[in-house]
This record gives C-alpha cells, structure tokens and sequence, in this order.
C-alpha cells in the first residue's frame, strides 16, 4: 500500500465498522482495525437527550491498534448502564 515504505507524510483516516459481543460476563467492543493506527472509543448515554455533538472518551479508550480486528472491554458484570458507542479513527503518524 501506499504508507508500506512510509512516504504519506499523513496516513489517511478510514471508517471502521465495529461490532458487540458478550462472553464470561465481558462485554466486549471489536473493530476491523488498520494496525499501526490509533482509535478514541466514545460513548453517550443517551443518544436522543445528548446529540450527536456531545460524544464523551471511554475511560481508557484510546487505543493504538496492534492487531486486526482490534477490541476493547466496555463492561464486566453488567457495570455499565445503557450506553451507545462509536471508534472514531485518529489516523496513525508517518512513520509509525
């Protein structure tokens, strides 16, 4: 690709598509991460009252994707109240 001998001086940001599991009491966030490249998972508790301007970083939830798909525990033993979630790309440095 076009970032494989680091010539992009900005590695392009891409859409992720993610997807929920359950298992062992984890509740389990998971995305078809670009390794190399960093994501800030998000939330809202209340997608109708909050809007959409009003996103909030996961404690933790900056992650630096290290493999494809890339996942991260959003919640153990039901801890968590009702939330809806989003990845949102932060690209990944020239270089990196």
């Amino acid at each position: 690709g076009p970032d494989a001998c680091n010539w992009l001086s900005v590695v392009p940001k891409l859409p992720v598509q993610s997807t929920m599991s359950k298992s062992n009491n984890l509740l389990r966030l998971s995305w078809g991460a670009l390794p190399r490249s960093e994501y800030q998972v998000q939330y809202l508790t209340n997608f109708t009252v909050v809007g959409t301007n009003n996103w909030l970083n996961f404690p933790n939830g900056k992650v630096l994707a290290t493999e494809k798909p890339t996942s991260l525990v959003v919640a153990t033993n039901g801890s968590q109240p009702k939330m809806f979630f989003r990845v949102k790309s932060l690209g990944r440095t020239a270089g990196n």
